[in-house]
């Protein structure tokens, strides 16, 4: 896998995975271009092919979000993926990180807890649409 810094339009250079459409219209252009301006990446599979994009931005109490918008070629290169994000987790792990999942979506669950994240809580008010997510935490050393 090839990684490169994050740029807005690469969030919409791909179709992301089956699991995630129906939850990102929160994702705009604008939110992308914060997301930039922090730590996130773009991992590219052997064949140039975009395979998502990842980071982490800083919230209002001072924590750490972290993001994540995966395409279906995810499964090919999930090992890959899961030692770029957990080294940029670790560059960061003296902040508290917060991963906001979609209760549907077992799968990021799964992932976030390789990643040493732990449910805190699931709450209704986090995304424009209501819907009901797991708020996962990751402690700072």
């Amino acid at each position: 896998m090839r990684f490169v810094k994050f740029e807005p339009e690469h969030l919409f250079a791909f179709t992301p995975q089956q699991a995630q459409r129906p939850h990102l219209e929160w994702m705009t252009l604008d939110i992308a271009e914060i997301a930039a301006q922090y730590f996130s990446f773009t991992g590219y599979g052997h064949n140039g092919e975009m395979v998502g994009c990842a980071g982490l931005a800083p919230i209002e109490d001072g924590s750490l979000v972290a993001w994540a918008v995966f395409g279906e070629m995810l499964p090919r290169y999930g090992r890959g993926v899961t030692k770029a994000v957990k080294a940029g987790l670790d560059l960061h792990q003296d902040k508290r990180i917060l991963a906001h999942i979609h209760i549907d979506h077992a799968n990021a669950s799964r992932f976030a807890e390789a990643l040493h994240f732990k449910l805190l809580e699931t709450r209704s008010d986090l995304h424009p649409s209501g819907a009901a997510m797991h708020v996962y935490v990751r402690e700072g050393a």
